[in-house]
């Protein structure tokens, strides 16, 4: 589902060993979020992250110690793989530090910003797995069970197709592309018939799902435990940068790699 939430560090490659692939973004890749910075000796992988179909690339960013990774899934009638939109978590002054506790709040904030009378009914919420760091290492995890089918009509609010996706932008008080990030939510939450020809919604729909996005974010802060949403680096030297606020874009994005 994603393009990244944090900065991507890519090595310089030799172009004639990539002879099947393009070139994209300053990097090497197959198709828009293929591999990344492949090295000839040694051999080595590094992933882009985000949120995109579970199984089809292992993305998981270094998470430091005291901070976790929250994965929001979900899955779609006749889509065997389920989406995952990912958020990076400072942890370290929640007095609930339990993955499990974590992972069913971050359900819990989520469904009641997104209840599924929003969600067509062709789309399932299959619950949070949160991974706490460090990472890569051993670092505790567990997964909130929570289900909640969409229940919005299929007829009356058709979805459009699996590749469309809803885009919010992760904004932080920090410059540079690093301290930035997006979340890309399925297209089971907007209605085929509030997109025009150029893939805008009316700013009114905008300002609806904006409002949504803003409980959700109110939700992890200010209850206790205090979840702070954070944007996560690929240079674990780097701190995490505090989010400190989303922004729903108008315009709906796309991913291949939700389709073929």
């Amino acid at each position: 589902m994603r393009r990244g939430s944090q900065d991507h560090h890519l090595t310089a490659v030799n172009p004639r060993l990539l002879t099947p692939m393009r070139e994209s973004g300053g990097g090497w890749a197959v198709g828009r979020l293929g591999v990344w910075g492949l090295v000839r000796l040694p051999l080595t992988w590094t992933w882009p992250s985000g949120a995109i179909h579970e199984g089809k690339l292992p993305s998981m960013p270094p998470i430091p110690a005291g901070f976790a990774v929250a994965s929001l899934r979900w899955t779609c009638s006749g889509d065997p793989d389920p989406m995952v939109c990912t958020l990076g978590l400072d942890v370290l002054g929640a007095s609930a530090p339990n993955p499990a506790q974590v992972a069913n709040l971050v359900s819990t904030a989520w469904l009641n910003s997104f209840p599924a009378a929003g969600l067509s009914s062709l789309y399932t919420f299959i619950g949070t797995a949160v991974t706490f760091g460090p990472q890569p290492g051993d670092g505790p995890s567990a997964e909130d069970p929570t289900v909640s089918a969409g229940t919005a009509s299929t007829s009356t609010n058709p979805p459009p197709t699996s590749n469309v996706a809803l885009l919010v932008k992760k904004l932080t008080a920090l410059g540079g592309r690093r301290n930035r990030g997006r979340m890309y939510l399925p297209a089971g939450y907007v209605s085929e018939t509030n997109i025009d020809q150029n893939g805008f919604m009316s700013e009114a729909t905008r300002v609806g799902y904006q409002t949504k996005i803003d409980a959700f974010l109110s939700a992890l802060v200010t209850p206790a435990p205090s979840l702070v949403p954070v944007v996560l680096h690929s240079d674990v030297a780097l701190e995490p940068t505090v989010i400190s606020s989303f922004a729903f874009q108008r315009q709906v994005a796309t991913q291949r790699r939700r389709m073929r």
